[in-house]
């Protein structure tokens, strides 16, 4: 346990991810950023309520404000639907399917630069809002397709120094799952296609995260067992807050009251208790560049 009189001295990176997706999402991490819960927002810039996420969330100066690359629903940006085709239901809008998204890059070899196209135009997009982003990580994570790759030398490119890494750590997969040894397994089984897949380019960084495997599974004690058991300097946790409302069964999410959940535990005193006792402050990925 931290000295009562020692400063904080590992940084807490508490994500939100789906900023942009409802309206009431954005009240939601409007509400946690205002309270001091969240520092860092990932903003999907293609989904209905984006430009309300933004109205929000740019009065806080100190918070990182990423892209949260979206080609797993709502409508393409890019002018290359043709391109994207494979990624496209009837429709027009991106096929809001996991296993659908992963076959399209099997059989589609010029897709990936049509994903570049997309990125590039999201991005434009997040521009067009007067905004520099902090970092860009994945909606539905995609691990084991391309997309993994196009954002990382987009970063590179970009000059942002921080990305999510697509894997947790099996020492944090450990805590956070409902079957321990299972995650140790998947941690494991995948850890080889991560050295090779996305080992990031020269001055792209990654940070352990946590929170991947446990997607609407956030409990006060999976909470207080990764804080107190990480040493630090940084960590990232993946989370999901916002407010339940009825656009959110509209926006084929699985995660509903779980949101709520999240909100309550970050806003919690426990939470605040084991930040204090742990020796962790609320970070933005810009305050560790």
């Amino acid at each position: 346990m931290l000295s009562p009189n020692a400063p904080p001295s590992k940084n807490l990176v508490v994500t939100a991810d789906d900023a942009g997706l409802t309206v009431g999402l954005n009240r939601g991490i409007e509400q946690l950023v205002d309270a001091g819960r969240l520092k860092n927002v990932s903003l999907m810039v293609n989904s209905p309520a984006a430009e309300d996420a933004v109205e929000r969330l740019r009065r806080f100066d100190d918070l990182s404000l990423g892209l949260h690359f979206n080609v797993y629903q709502d409508a393409p940006l890019s002018r290359d639907v043709g391109g994207l085709a494979p990624l496209l239901g009837p429709d027009g809008g991106f096929l809001r399917s996991l296993s659908g998204t992963v076959r399209a890059f099997r059989g589609a070899p010029g897709l990936a630069d049509a994903v570049r196209r997309e990125l590039d135009a999201q991005l434009d997009r997040f521009a067009a809002f007067g905004l520099t982003p902090s970092h860009i990580d994945i909606h539905k994570f995609l691990a084991g397709t391309p997309v993994w790759r196009i954002t990382a030398d987009c970063a590179a490119e970009r000059g942002l120094p921080y990305r999510r890494g697509p894997v947790e750590p099996a020492s944090l997969l450990m805590r956070t799952t409902r079957w321990p040894l299972k995650g140790w397994a998947t941690a494991m089984a995948i850890s080889g296609w991560t050295r090779v897949s996305c080992k990031p380019p020269a001055g792209v960084r990654t940070m352990p995260c946590a929170g991947i495997a446990c997607i609407g599974e956030w409990t006060t004690h999976r909470m207080a067992s990764v804080l107190e058991n990480t040493a630090g300097p940084a960590l990232e946790i993946v989370m999901h807050p916002g407010e339940h409302c009825d656009d959110l069964g509209h926006n084929h999410t699985r995660l509903l009251h779980q949101r709520e959940d999240e909100m309550e535990l970050l806003l919690s005193d426990r939470f605040g208790a084991l930040l204090e006792e742990h020796g962790w402050r609320i970070a933005g990925y810009r305050d560790c560049a």
